[in-house]
Formats: structure tokens, C-alpha cells, sequence
């Protein structure tokens, strides 16, 4: 039985060989086969991209693809492969600013002419800038692009829902991240959390195994925000946090695990869940190399909570 990598080495071996067919073809029959070498090489591209170790052959293959569709005139999908670009440079903590700035612009022009083909693509764009942004020292630029992708959204939402309400989540979200770092804003962010946590549970009874990790993430969001406010609902927030982190941590501990430890320390630190909790958690953490995501910050809070006891003014 063939393994995850094994799947991908073969996948890669195919995607090259397909490449090298269609440039053969491109060299007897270029009118017909050329456009084909450049959505290739960006397919390429996207693959290579998933593999962190592949970050040149990625690159590579984008730049090559832009090169082609631009000498094509194609430039709506040479903005699609500034796209990716985008995406992959971000991996690296590169600045994309001149890029985004330069795809949002692209699509305002289309906007213009072609409001229902486009703007979703627009709306997205900021959204994607936004979050690539969220690290830097842009706070009103950031808040700008969320509110404006926001904008679109709800009327997106108005003609399709069903295509669209996930996006409207997403940036619902990521708003909310960006006020509750100002404490001024902290109903702001109680509502844009409240609302995105609704649109995920309606999409939840549809399809309850996509989506439950959103579910998790967008209650476990809240509850931080609603101690302030109202501390029944709160653990109200945290139970369903709970039992949904829990289920997934069951499930796939590798992939779950980081998330469902989380929720447990919150649950020990604010709700005087059982201090045994912290071992769970601890259990969990343990699946994890030092370097992922703020994990040597919850170890350290595990220790300090063993060594201390509980204190809730420090698990932020």
C-alpha cells in the first residue's frame, strides 16, 4: 500500500512528465499548446508549494508561468500566478505589499466593467492582504482592507449564500483578531466572533466534519472575549470548545492535539476545571517539535501553573 509520500513522488513524476509532452507538442504546434505549458508549470507550482522543503522548485515554476501567460497577453491569470506567489513568499516572511497592491488594483479595473465576475475576487484579495499583514505595523491600513472585503461579502451573501457565507466567516474572523488586540474594541470583536461562530454552525449541520474545527476555533476565540463580559456565557463557550477540540484530538491527536491543549488550560486557568487537566494537555504537547506555532509558551504556562497554582491574569 502505497504511502502519503510515495503518493506525492508519483503525483510529481506524472506532473513533470506531462510538462515535457506539452512542451514537445508546443515546439511542433505553438498556436495550439503554448497557453498549456504555463497553466502546467503553475500546477507545478501549487504542488511544489505544499512540500516547505520545495519553496525553490515552487518558486521556480510560478516565475516560469508568469513568464509565459504575461508573453501571452493573459494577464488575469498572470494575476492568478502573483497569487500564489504571494502566498509562497509569505511562507517566507517575504513583503508581498507591492504585489497585493498590485492584484487589488487589477481587480478594481475589472470591478468596473464586470461587478458579478469580479468582486468576489476583489473581496478576497483584501482578505488575503489583510491576514498577510496582520504581523506588521499597518494597523489602519490592516483594519481598512478587513472592513472593505467585509463589505463585499455581505453583498456577495445576499445573492449566494451558500457560495460565499464561508469567506464571510473567514473575514468576520480574522476583523475580530485584529479589535480584540485594542481593548476599545473588544464588543467589536464580540460580535464579529459571535457572528462568524453562527455562520459556522449553519454550515456545521450540513457538512458537521469540515467544519468542526472552525466551530472549535471561532468558541474558543470567544471565550476570552466574553469573560469580560458575561462569564455564563463564556464557559458556555468553553464546554462547546471542549467536547468539539476533544472529539478532534480523539480523532487525529498529531493534527489536534496543539488546539484541544489549549482549550483545556483555559478551562483549568478560568473555569476551575481539574488541575489533572494540565497533565492531559501536557500529553498532548508532547506530539510537537519546540518551533511550532507559541507552543513553548503553553509549556511554559503548564510549568508555572504546577509550580504556582492558578492565576487567570496570565493565560491570555
Amino acid at each position: 500500500m502505497d504511502t502519503q509520500q510515495n503518493v506525492r513522488n508519483k503525483a510529481e513524476l506524472e506532473l513533470e512528465e506531462v510538462l515535457k509532452i506539452i512542451k514537445n507538442l508546443a515546439n511542433q504546434y505553438p498556436a495550439k499548446h503554448n497557453s498549456g505549458i504555463a497553466t502546467i508549470l503553475q500546477t507545478l507550482g501549487r504542488f511544489y508549494s505544499l512540500d516547505n522543503s520545495k519553496y525553490d522548485k515552487a518558486k521556480k515554476y510560478y516565475l516560469e508561468a508568469l513568464k509565459k501567460f504575461e508573453e501571452e497577453e493573459n494577464f488575469l491569470n498572470s494575476i492568478m500566478v502573483l497569487e500564489d506567489l504571494a502566498s509562497l513568499y509569505n511562507t517566507r516572511g517575504i513583503d508581498v505589499s507591492d504585489i497585493m497592491e498590485g492584484i487589488i488594483s487589477f481587480y478594481r479595473e475589472l470591478v468596473k466593467d464586470n461587478r458579478e465576475t469580479y468582486l468576489s475576487r476583489l473581496a478576497l484579495s483584501l482578505l488575503d492582504y489583510g491576514f498577510y499583514l496582520k504581523n506588521k505595523p499597518q494597523q489602519e491600513k490592516i483594519e481598512s482592507l478587513l472592513v472593505e472585503s467585509l463589505e463585499y461579502y455581505r453583498l456577495l451573501v445576499k445573492s449566494n449564500s451558500e457560495k460565499y457565507n464561508l469567506n464571510l466567516a473567514r473575514v468576520l474572523n480574522n476583523l475580530a483578531n485584529f479589535h480584540l488586540l485594542n481593548p476599545d474594541n473588544l464588543l467589536k470583536a464580540r460580535d464579529e466572533y459571535r457572528e462568524s461562530l453562527n455562520i459556522y454552525k449553519e454550515l456545521s449541520k450540513k457538512e458537521p466534519n469540515i467544519f468542526k474545527k472552525d466551530l472549535g476555533l471561532s468558541l474558543n476565540n470567544l471565550i476570552l472575549v466574553d469573560l469580560k463580559f458575561d462569564e455564563s456565557l463564556a464557559k458556555q463557550d468553553y464546554d462547546e470548545a471542549y467536547m468539539i477540540r476533544k472529539s478532534l484530538a480523539e480523532e487525529n491527536p498529531r493534527l489536534y492535539g496543539f488546539d484541544y491543549a489549549h482549550t483545556l488550560l483555559k478551562g483549568v486557568v478560568f473555569f476551575n476545571e481539574p488541575i489533572r487537566n494540565i497533565e492531559e494537555a501536557s500529553k498532548y504537547l508532547d506530539l510537537y517539535d519546540d518551533n511550532y506555532l507559541d507552543i513553548q509558551f503553553l509549556r511554559k504556562e503548564i510549568n508555572r501553573l504546577r509550580e504556582e497554582g492558578i492565576d487567570n491574569s496570565k493565560l491570555l
